[in-house]
Formats: structure tokens, C-alpha cells, sequence
């Protein structure tokens, strides 16, 4: 009986995160918090004034 040799390969790193569903849930919330903050503070800057 011959023996099955097992290959395993290393799942490189940026696959595991993208893998990931919670972590690609938090980066999204992240990234429209982020936006949204900007977007505002922009807006609110560019208030004319008297």
C-alpha cells in the first residue's frame, strides 16, 4: 500500500483577510464612517460666512 503524501499549501496572507467576512464588514463601516465624517467636515467648512 503506497502512502498518500499530504500537500498543504500556505494560504498567502491578503487571501485570509479578504476570507475573512467579519473583518471586510468592519473595514466597510470603517470606511463610510470615515467618508461621511469628511464629507461633513468639508461641508461644514465651506459654510459661507457674512
Amino acid at each position: 500500500m503506497e502512502a498518500k503524501e499530504e500537500i498543504r499549501e500556505e494560504i498567502p496572507a491578503p487571501q485570509r483577510y479578504l476570507d475573512n467576512m467579519w473583518l471586510l464588514l468592519v473595514a466597510s463601516f470603517l470606511i463610510l464612517a470615515i467618508s461621511y465624517v469628511a464629507w461633513g467636515l468639508i461641508e461644514a467648512f465651506n459654510v459661507p460666512t457674512k
